[in-house]
């Protein structure tokens, strides 16, 4: 047996509409005469004209007034409901025993409706996103009517002997149409959405669809053969421009004039439905019903998107603009999108000046790398936020330290949208640590240096001090060295001994009393480590001699292999340079002055000379027909309005023309004011000449075609028309420009002409056998106008330069021309 318990003493879902003020048993009442007046209802519509208009909107009702109250007044309302069900069907003459198994059937579908509806809602508000949606018409239409219909068609079975199958589906049909009809609109209905509704420029708007609705409804289902079309249109129309609730409003008056539209004209609405069979109008109004409610779901659900968008991004512009701290947002490529007032104070910008830059541009050059680098690890998804401490370039110039923190924001499909900065200003501190360190040096200098070697010189007693650093640097342990000098003098590489010996003697000499050098050591396993060498005097005898130095021993290895690298790369550079054969200029626009490479002078055919050339040099080089259009460029990518990216013409003395592709980009000062544009420039000539061959071999080909007496076709390897010249146009009927891009099978028609038989397409044949293929004798070509021409035919695919097919070419001959009958003799009887 079916327990309610667990449905009627479910937690409720909050409401929005007040509790009511009547007392628990007048409620009672009321769901019970309002039960009685919708069951008597759904009985005589049932009883109607072959029951086309039977609607059971009561289910409904109880649904949704039970899924709305308190857990504990949901039993006595249902009983409420039995006993109302329970009356109608007595009063409808059926027996006592069958009115009440009819209400129990009927109880036990809204109890489960009830108990899905609170499970897919989990204590939220209804209908309160697209997937509520879905799931709520989902179950209190289809789904629980299954419970309702199963029952009751079982007791009508017992009692009348009626086939189960024919009451099943007429009750489940009729089930949840009502549901579906009634739920959503009692789910949403509250006093917020009625004011809403009624406001002036919503009202317009609603009477205006419901009167269009009424239209189309009852008009439709009187006089138009598919009616239902004409009614979802409006319901679409009224979920798109009002949302959900007021589209349950219209779907409602949908149903009931369509019922009203049956009433009044049965016989012409079931001529019209008897394509539906038992279903009625139920089905196909429940399906034209549905579907707005869905698009109204999705309607407020993005409208809820989109303010709650708005809403965070108004909170961030907010904060942003009270934020003590300076604060920006920033686009993928750099530049600024946002930029608050605290960010402006701090950089001595005004908020027009600081936008058009990129915070490149306002980034000490020292600190960009780190900064570059740490953008690209958020754009890579390696992480989503990084803290550094950087330097900014202020308007005036002054360099300025600052904590930034930034956090990359993506879009929903992990593509990033903009980075969130938030820069303190930490100037003062950074400038006292400086401040702090400089004085340790100047009175600890010996003791400082994080991973520096220390050492000490006692010359006046010939001992030495080196620091565990200064040991473990050259692959030792502190127990290893001793305490004299030998131990760093005999470790000095042979090739820098020299170097270093004149060093220390000035040193000793009282010509100098600091120095920093660098040179190798050679570590515990002979190999060399570069050190970069500081020291200093700090006691003298009476002659002024030193008598103790102290210094420190940096660990340069790294920045030395650094330097050979990027050596080595800048010859690779040159090497590919060269090889490439790339002319490299660079134009200073203060000066306007020039300066080429060598490979320049040779791309425009003239020669080095004493003075760098100005920018008239170049002007006057270029083709005169393409001079004052690559000026206008230059000018352009220097005034920054789009990068300069071109070809032109060059005039050499001996008047030869060159082609040449140009690059170039602008370097900007601190207050982005060009002052130099990079480029590079190299020779496309060959490739103008091949492009040219190309084209008049490409014009060749096609006057070719257009003027042979045969027609062609031409596809790709799908049998997708790609060309069909002047003739084939003739004999097919079409068009090539109609016949672009279609199936050959939809152009060309082949039938043998005795049997009238459709032929094997010659191209599909030609492209699966990788050989030319042709047509057997006796063939007809139908044209699109119907007309049968004798034709011949062959087919061969076409080859790239790898020997791949990428398609083929057919060739048709006319056979009802005599010249082409003669032909015909002569030609192989290969068939496909």
């Amino acid at each position: 047996m079916l327990s309610l318990s667990p449905y009627l003493s479910a937690a409720p879902i909050p409401s929005v509409v007040p509790a009511p003020r009547w007392p628990l048993g007048w409620r009672a009442l009321a769901m019970g005469l309002v039960s009685l007046g919708l069951a008597w209802f759904g009985i005589w519509l049932l009883r109607g004209p072959g029951g086309i208009a039977a609607i059971w909107l009561v289910n409904g009702f109880a649904l949704a007034v039970l899924a709305r109250v308190a857990a504990a007044e949901r039993r006595p309302l249902a009983l409420a409901f039995l006993a109302g069900v329970t009356l109608a069907n007595l009063l409808a003459g059926h027996a006592l025993p069958v009115s009440l198994g009819l209400g129990l059937a009927n109880l036990a579908e809204v109890a489960a409706g009830t108990g899905l509806l609170l499970l897919i809602h989990r204590g939220g508000p209804f209908l309160s996103s697209l997937r509520q949606t879905l799931l709520s018409l989902l179950a209190v239409g289809p789904l629980v009517a299954l419970v309702g219909a199963s029952a009751g068609a079982l007791v009508v079975t017992l009692d009348q002997g009626v086939p189960f199958g024919r009451i099943w589906l007429g009750w489940w049909i009729s089930d949840g149409m009502g549901a579906l009809v009634l739920v959503p609109l009692l789910l949403l209905v509250d006093g917020a959405r009625c004011r809403q509704l009624l406001a002036p420029a919503m009202l317009l708007r609603f009477l205006l669809l419901t009167a269009l609705v009424a239209l189309t409804c009852y008009g439709g289902m009187r006089y138009l053969p598919h009616p239902f079309i004409f009614v979802e249109l409006p319901l679409i129309a009224g979920a798109m421009l009002l949302g959900l609730f007021p589209v349950t409003l219209l779907t409602l008056l949908a149903a009931a004039l369509t019922v009203a539209a049956v009433l009044a004209s049965p016989e012409t609405v079931m001529a019209g439905a008897q394509g539906w069979g038992t279903a009625g109008i139920s089905l196909p109004l429940a399906v034209a019903v549905s579907f707005p409610v869905v698009v109204g779901a999705l309607r407020d659900a993005l409208e809820r998107q989109q303010t709650a968008l708005e809403i965070s991004r108004k909170q961030l512009s907010d904060t942003m603009q009270a934020a003590a701290i300076g604060m920006a947002l920033v686009s993928p490529a750099g530049r600024w999108l946002e930029v608050n007032p605290a960010l402006c104070q701090l950089l001595g910008y005004s908020e027009e000046e600081l936008l058009p830059l990129a915070f490149q541009d306002v980034t000490h050059p020292d600190d960009l790398e780190l900064d570059l680098a740490n953008v690209r690890e958020l754009l890579d998804g390696r992480a989503d936020t990084y803290h550094m401490e950087k330097r900014y370039l202020r308007k005036d110039g002054r360099e300025m330290w600052a904590l930034l923190a930034v956090s990359i924001v993506r879009d929903q499909h992990g593509q990033p949208l903009y980075f969130v900065a938030q820069i303190e200003d930490i100037d003062q501190l950074k400038r006292a640590e400086e401040a702090l360190r400089e004085s340790e040096e100047r009175w600890n200098f010996a003791l400082s240096g994080s991973g520096q070697g220390v050492w000490d010189w006692d010359r006046a007693h010939g001992t030495a001090f080196f620091s565990d650093t200064w040991k473990t640097m050259l692959g030792f342990s502190p127990e290893e060295i001793g305490n004299g000098i030998d131990e760093w003098w005999s470790r000095i590489h042979p090739q820098d001994a020299e170097w270093v010996r004149v060093v220390l003697e000035r040193i000793i000499e009282g010509r100098d009393s600091r120095y920093a050098i660098e040179y190798r050591l050679l570590d515990k396993r002979h190999s060399a480590v570069w050190i970069h060498d500081r020291g200093v005097v700090i006691e003298r005898d009476a002659d002024g001699r030193p008598r103790r130095l102290i210094g420190t021993h940096t660990d340069i290895s790294a920045r030395k292999r650094d330097e050979v690298e990027r050596r080595r790369q800048s010859e690779r550079m040159a090497l590919a340079v060269a090889a490439a054969r790339v002319g490299i200029w660079e134009w200073h626009i203060g000066s306007n002055m020039l300066i080429w490479d060598e490979r320049m002078y040779e791309l425009y055919g003239r020669q080095p000379g004493d003075e760098p050339p100005r920018l008239e040099y170049w002007y006057n080089s270029v083709h005169p027909d393409d001079s004052e259009r690559a000026l206008q460029e230059m000018v352009l990518a220097q005034q920054g309005k789009k990068p300069l990216d071109t070809e032109f013409r060059v005039l050499w003395p001996d008047g030869e023309v060159r082609h040449i592709r140009a690059l170039a980009t602008v370097r900007c000062d601190e207050y982005g004011v060009p002052v130099a544009m990079t480029g590079t420039n190299w020779d496309i000539t060959e490739r103008h000449r091949l492009e040219e061959a190309l084209a008049e071999e490409k014009e060749l080909w096609r006057v070719t075609l257009h003027s042979i007496g045969d027609a062609v076709i031409a596809t790709d390897t799908e049998l997708a028309i790609r060309y069909m010249n002047p003739v084939a146009e003739e004999l097919t009927g079409w068009s090539q420009s109609e016949a672009l891009g279609w199936s050959l099978a939809s152009v060309l028609v082949l039938r043998d002409q005795a049997s009238g038989e459709p032929l094997a397409d010659p191209v599909a044949a030609c492209l699966s056998q990788g050989q030319p293929v042709f047509l057997k004798s006796g063939a007809v070509l139908v044209g699109r106008d119907g007309r049968s021409v004798p034709v011949l035919d062959s087919a061969a695919p076409v080859r790239a330069a790898g020997g791949k097919i990428i398609g083929a070419v057919l060739v048709l001959q006319d056979l009802s021309q005599p010249d082409s009958q003669q032909a015909e003799s002569a030609s192989p009887q290969a068939t496909c």
